[in-house]
């Protein structure tokens, strides 16, 4: 299980597909959007998400609130892949190492599909998509 707090305007990661494991999340506070099977849905606090294994899905912040939620995967694993990869991200200056995270991505069976990234972010500022 992780906790995962969201600031306001971002994107968690590009949308990436877990090969071996299924993700939930439970919203605490504030709220927060889900992107999977090609749609955002919009969940506020005491709202509950699945996304199953073999899925493309992120998460979106919108709001000028944080949202906070705890996520559990099954099989465990993915804080091994976020304490690897995301200082490579969070961390430097300048655009990160697409190719590196991908091959840390690799190593834990996710596929990130990087091309998402302007299309998610587009959607960040538009609210007529959103369920």
């Amino acid at each position: 299980m992780l906790e995962v707090r969201l600031p306001p305007g971002s994107l968690l990661a590009p949308v990436h597909t877990h090969l071996t494991q299924d993700e939930a999340s439970y919203v605490l506070e504030g709220e927060l959007c889900f992107y999977s099977t090609a749609m955002i849905r919009r969940r506020r606090a005491g709202d509950f998400n699945f996304k199953p294994k073999g899925v493309p899905h992120d998460d979106l912040q919108r709001r000028r609130r944080a949202g906070a939620l705890p996520r559990v995967l099954l099989p465990a694993g993915l804080d091994e892949y976020l304490e690897e990869g995301w200082p490579r991200c969070s961390r430097r200056r300048g655009p990160p190492d697409l190719k590196r995270i991908g091959e840390i991505a690799d190593k834990y069976q996710i596929q990130p599909d990087f091309s998402t990234i302007a299309e998610l972010g587009e959607a960040l500022r538009a609210s007529a998509s959103w369920n």
